[in-house]
């Protein structure tokens, strides 16, 4: 008889435990618990409500970080054995190359050097660490060249922007370009923000809107848990972080955001607003129970 009512209370936990996470939660856009952790793992977990959409050759055109990855691999199929330089970065005039092709970068565009170094600019930075992490490119004896996965996937655009996005949202580390100490911030829920843009941004809006909704269904991001007192930010500088990753670096990067900078104000404020692109390559389902899309 013990046994038999552990079992209905084991039973019964489950079920209640289930119909929690099945819910909609007001923090997370409707969402329940069990769709936020698939749209957490948006580019791997089946069920997740965001997905990836195939664009045409002309669509993929649009995507600078893309482009940028690309021109990279077509330079090393046609050196064969790109020769780094002393330091072990790309060569000067297959920087600039690669950098006109991205948005522009301000320590670049402020500076009056004629020579882009590979280490001035963060996007042709990210172009390499992307090859490196797929494992698309090797280095050996100071030279750089394709590995036979890269020359397989050199002319697939859709694999190859499934490779950027599987970098950026699971495995390089977003803090790695600036001096915040939480790297979670921004890249953690990653497929949340790209949520809040297919539904909000059809209309430019203040980066607040989405900093304030991030942090509502991410709260815990809002502590900074850096013992350094040197690096410690307080919330402010924490959701500054947040629009900086997210919008003003790799969103841009892909894309996939316009920003506008509001003029006379005391401090900078800016205007987000989704580009045409998005819409072409995201679709987000809306929370279970709702049929309308997103």
């Amino acid at each position: 008889m013990i046994n038999q009512e552990n079992e209905w209370i084991i039973s019964h936990i489950d079920t209640l435990i289930n119909k929690v996470n099945n819910l909609p939660h007001e923090d997370f856009e409707g969402y329940s618990p069990y769709e936020m952790g698939s749209l957490l793992n948006f580019l791997n977990d089946p069920r997740s409500p965001l997905k990836i959409n195939v664009l045409s050759d002309k669509a993929y055109k649009e995507i600078p970080l893309l482009n940028q990855t690309c021109l990279l691999m077509s330079i090393l199929e046609e050196q064969e054995n790109l020769l780094l330089t002393k330091v072990g970065n790309l060569p000067p005039k297959w920087v600039k190359a690669l950098y006109v092709l991205g948005p522009p970068e301000l320590a670049i565009e402020m500076s009056s050097k004629n020579i882009i170094k590979e280490q001035d600019t963060i996007a042709v930075q990210l172009a390499r660490i992307i090859l490196k992490i797929y494992r698309l490119c090797k280095q050996r004896h100071n030279k750089l060249s394709l590995t036979h996965h890269g020359k397989k996937l050199l002319n697939n655009k859709p694999a190859l922007l499934h490779c950027i996005l599987h970098v950026l949202t699971y495995q390089f580390n977003w803090g790695y370009f600036d001096g915040y100490g939480n790297f979670e911030i921004g890249q953690l829920g990653f497929g949340f923000t790209l949520v809040l843009l297919a539904k909000y941004g059809d209309k430019p809006q203040p980066a607040e809107f989405y900093t304030d909704k991030y942090f509502k269904a991410f709260p815990q991001l809002l502590i900074d848990n850096n013992n350094n007192s040197q690096f410690r930010h307080n919330k402010k500088s924490l959701k500054y972080c947040y629009y900086f990753r997210n919008f003003d670096r790799y969103l841009s990067y892909l894309g996939l955001v316009n920003i506008t900078k509001v003029p006379s104000t005391l401090e900078e404020k800016y205007l987000i607003q989704k580009t045409p692109l998005f819409d072409q390559l995201i679709t987000v389902v809306a929370p279970q129970g709702i049929d309308d899309k997103v």
